[in-house]
């Protein structure tokens, strides 16, 4: 954070609230300070932004993806969507069976072994 810039009600070092981690606070307000508790913090983005494809990956070499940890099959749903081949793997057949049923549901037929 740039201090010159900061807010004054911006967390700095500079600008540190005496008792902020202590908990020493009454109705939302530190005590002897006045201002609100949530003003000694920076503000998150009011949405997720999500994310955009590019042509980053316009002039791929041909292969297999293979993820080790597939968990609920975002790889390979975003493997699907790019065109290329996938192979997942994950040691609980539950996360598996949700991988595959996450896939199949984008209109593509797997194979599942166990």
């Amino acid at each position: 954070i740039d201090r010159e810039k900061a807010p004054p009600e911006v967390f700095t070092k500079k600008n540190t609230p005496p008792e902020a981690y202590t908990g020493s606070y009454v109705n939302g307000k530190m005590r002897g300070q006045g201002q609100k508790l949530q003003n000694w913090r920076e503000q998150h983005p009011p949405k997720t932004i999500g994310f955009t494809s590019c042509d980053c990956n316009a002039d791929f070499d041909p292969g297999i993806v293979l993820d080790p940890f597939a968990g609920a099959g975002t790889v390979g749903v975003v493997a699907k969507k790019l065109g290329r081949q996938f192979i997942l793997i994950d040691i609980k057949k539950e996360y598996c069976e949700m991988a595959k049923k996450r896939i199949t549901q984008i209109g593509y037929q797997m194979e599942l072994r166990i």
